[in-house]
């Protein structure tokens, strides 16, 4: 094997001993589990934290691939919060103009959605309400079947309230990467903000049968006696829908996929990083000033 190539094959996993799972730039830090506990940095620490980052993703984008819109489908789900789908929808056709965009309106009547997909040049996907309990898998089986059909090669499920700032200088080769949180802890997974799928790892998870999988109707079936079942059960209770980003790291997890982390996008709760604009392509949350009602918790 050649030096050069030897020496980035992993890159990915180096980059998980150069920065945390939760990438820390800003003024605040989002603690590990991914649970929003913020504490303040010390003095200097946003300038090292910064070049940490680009160091980071200066070594991955050498393992990577080129970003290209006609590899790209973004997957949007939506429910009650039109005013973000509209500005994040804005913001995505401004740096991926060609790319395939699908809307996915869960239980969502709001009639809005046909005008701001139609402008956006995206397929506006209208179903049954799939993000509650009792329905297992069937919210991601709906998206996953979706991209099937596209033929592209990269799933990007964005959320609403996620922003767009710059293109993706470079994609991972992964089978499913994203903001990873919570390592080396039972809180591990990748936020909701922006997870990514490669198209064989979209296609052996249709095929498995994971996603009619009946333990996951209940948390109980599929998450382990112990602080992350509490929290997920409190969730569910508190909020009425499933904690999806955990039953799809889960599902990952028995495809024998690892999730590894991408520096290209930076996701966290409750606050967004602070950060020089354009240090990450996507940044998460961004709530609007006076955002609508949302039918949803957030998520964990």
């Amino acid at each position: 094997m050649p030096a050069t190539r030897h020496r980035f094959r992993h890159a990915e996993d180096r980059s998980r001993r150069t920065a945390t799972g939760a990438v820390e730039v800003g003024d605040e830090v989002q603690d590990s589990h991914g649970s929003g506990t913020l504490s303040q940095p010390r003095p200097g620490w946003r300038k090292r934290q910064v070049l940490r980052v680009r160091l980071t993703q200066a070594a991955q984008r050498l393992w990577g691939r080129p970003c290209r819109d006609a590899e790209l489908a973004f997957v949007v789900a939506t429910y009650r919060q039109t005013e973000l789908l509209e500005r994040c929808l804005g913001d995505l056709r401004r740096f991926y103009p060609r790319a395939t965009l699908l809307v996915v309106a869960d239980g969502d009547p709001d009639p809005r959605l046909e005008p701001i997909c139609a402008r956006a040049a995206g397929t506006l996907l209208r179903g049954e309400r799939l993000k509650l309990p009792g329905l297992g898998g069937a919210y991601w089986q709906r998206m996953a079947q979706a991209f099937a059909d596209t033929g592209c090669e990269y799933l990007v499920k964005v959320d609403p309230d996620s922003r767009f700032e710059r293109r993706f200088r470079y994609l991972s080769r992964a089978g499913f990467f994203g903001t990873v949180i919570g390592r080396d802890t039972p809180y591990h997974h990748v936020q909701g903000g922006c997870q990514v799928l490669r198209r064989r790892t979209v296609l052996r998870w249709l095929a498995s049968g994971l996603l009619d999988d009946p333990v996951y109707r209940d948390v109980d079936g599929w998450c382990e006696a112990g602080p992350l079942r509490q929290r997920l059960l409190d969730y569910q209770q508190r909020s009425g829908v499933l904690a999806v980003d955990h039953m799809l790291f889960d599902m990952m997890r028995r495809l024998g996929v690892r999730a590894v982390p991408w520096h290209e996008v930076a996701c966290w709760w409750p606050r967004p990083p602070l950060c020089p604009r354009g240090l990450f392509a996507i940044t998460h949350p961004h709530p609007l000033a006076a955002a609508e009602p949302r039918g949803d918790a957030p998520p964990l």
